[in-house]
């Protein structure tokens, strides 16, 4: 009986794996063989690859590239973000390019047609240059108050290591510059070099306080002078376009940490008490966003949001209603670093940390340390 050949199938080894496979059924990238398992396609170009890069796209989703579409992708300047040529982008006001996201926090001015930051923006389609062609502006005439783009060297109050740095917007009572200058000078009489003033586009005829950053003590120490006796021209609370802002350093937090405030701040189930806890809504200047989770601290989407990740050095809340009330300016500053104590703790899981009820616990047993936070807690579990 004749012995029936066997025809030698030829066999390639994965550049990847290593794995031993027909050559016919090898898929073949620049040359070099790999099994189907270790090749992607690229959402981008369509093209059969053997890795791939994670960059954005339109609508700031992620897709996966081939090298040579990453080599061709853009990098916004404001958040550093890796995105593909194909999505929308735009410019800042220095004209570099920024991602879509970071391009809503521009306007084209249309008065002098310059592209400007939505801080800058005075009413009326105008940036506040032009505004204050049309309209008088008071704070242009008063020495004390910095232009919105003013940002000394900070200078660093008490030993951290957390410091907070906030931004308290306010407006003048009286429409006149007397007003306003008195008002600038009483408060840097009693915030001294711990704050500078400075425009802000969302003001009519106010400044915006900012404090250097400093622990929360410093905070108490520094913020009394002012709030146990403000002027009567003096306001915030009162005014729909007042916020409180607070910058948290970044420095020794680490991304779950930050992973995880987010995710509190933006949960479905603590919605009520956020909002009761910052005296307002969501807005288009703080955002609350509750499909956010910890996945989501890598890209952050935009400056206007309850949580703002863009800044390179701090994470900012944005959260609270404008308040010239002790208490409530202590219980924002409070909860800051209640909630980055309480989501750094390993012991607190991902879980854990998106429970408002497990917070007040957390608040209940560093009464002494937060004494305003701790009765707002103790009135909304009771409520």
């Amino acid at each position: 009986m004749d012995e029936i050949e066997v025809e030698e199938v030829e066999k390639v080894e994965c550049c990847s794996c290593a794995t031993s496979l027909n050559v016919d059924d090898s898929v073949v990238v620049d040359g070099d063989n790999f099994c189907p398992t270790c090749t992607f396609t690229c959402e981008d170009c369509r093209e059969v690859c053997a890795e791939t890069f994670t960059v954005l796209d339109r609508g700031y989703n992620s897709i996966e590239v081939c090298e040579s579409c990453r080599d061709n992708c853009l990098i916004c300047h404001d958040c550093h973000i890796e995105f593909s040529s194909n999505a929308r982008y735009g410019t800042n006001s220095s004209g570099e390019t920024v991602c879509e996201s970071c391009s809503m926090e521009y306007f084209s001015c249309d008065q002098c047609g310059e592209t400007c930051h939505n801080d800058d923006y005075g009413g009326d389609g105008y940036c506040y240059r032009c505004r204050d062609n049309e309209d008088e502006d008071y704070s242009d005439d008063c020495d004390l108050i910095k232009g919105c783009n003013y940002k000394p060297t900070p200078e660093f109050h008490g030993t951290g290591p957390y410091y907070m740095g906030m931004e308290l917007e306010t407006e003048s009572k009286k429409d006149t510059l007397d007003t306003l200058d008195t008002n600038a000078r009483f408060v840097l009489d009693k915030l001294g070099s711990f704050v500078y003033l400075k425009e802000d586009g969302s003001l009519n005829n106010g400044f915006e306080i900012v404090t250097h950053p400093a622990t929360l003590d410093e905070h108490r120490k520094k913020w009394s002078a002012l709030l146990d006796k403000l002027p009567e021209g003096l306001s915030s609370f009162e005014r729909d376009n007042c916020g409180l802002h607070i910058h948290a350093s970044r420095k020794h937090l680490s991304q779950l940490t930050i992973g995880k405030i987010l995710a509190f701040v933006n949960a479905r189930t603590n919605k009520k008490f956020v909002t009761e806890l910052a005296q307002r809504n969501a807005s288009s200047y703080a955002e609350l966003k509750t499909y956010k989770q910890i996945k989501h601290v890598k890209y952050p989407e935009g400056r206007y949001e309850a949580l703002n990740l863009t800044n390179k050095a701090t994470i900012e809340f944005r959260i609270f209603k404008g308040n010239l009330s002790k208490d409530k300016v202590f219980r924002a500053l409070e909860f800051v670093d209640a909630i980055i104590k309480f989501c750094e703790r390993s012991q607190n899981s991902i879980q854990d940390c998106v429970l408002h009820s497990k917070f007040i616990d957390h608040v209940a047993r560093h009464k002494k340390e937060y004494p305003e936070l701790h009765k707002f807690c103790t009135n909304f579990a009771q409520a």
